[in-house]
């Protein structure tokens, strides 16, 4: 379970992304008019649609799947300075264009969404931000 999420919620919420994840894939459905219909804000529903690309279909498992890549890219590119701190986001970003199809522009805050801002606090070398 997702902390400060109970697993009922956890579950109606899975359906929910993945429904919305669905539309979006099957149709030409604006992020705008997804955010409209569900009652969301555009940049919840872009939040959405990349995690469940990550997680293949699963916004959960998009967290955890980013969660792991971040931590990987983070134990074989040891931080020692600010340089390596930047390699080792742009190293990230690569990874999500070139494997899911995700671009994140250097001035874009999506760090935090798909690994979360807990645990983003309880990594002091994380960066909560790609700036």
């Amino acid at each position: 379970m997702t902390t400060g999420i109970t697993t009922e919620n956890q579950h109606n919420k899975a359906i929910l992304y993945s429904e919305i994840f669905d539309e979006y894939c099957t149709s030409t459905i604006t992020l705008r008019e997804l955010g409209e219909k569900y009652g969301l804000t555009r940049q919840r529903v872009s939040q959405i649609i990349i995690r469940c690309r990550v997680g293949k279909g699963d916004y959960y498992k998009g967290g955890e799947r980013a969660k792991e890549l971040w931590n990987t890219i983070s134990e074989e590119n040891k931080i020692e300075d600010e340089l390596d701190k930047t390699y080792r986001r742009e190293l990230f970003r690569s990874t999500l264009e070139t494997n899911f199809g995700i671009k994140i522009s250097k001035n874009n805050h999506k760090f935090t969404l798909l690994l979360g801002r807990n645990y983003a606090k309880r990594k002091p070398t994380l960066e909560a931000t790609a700036g």
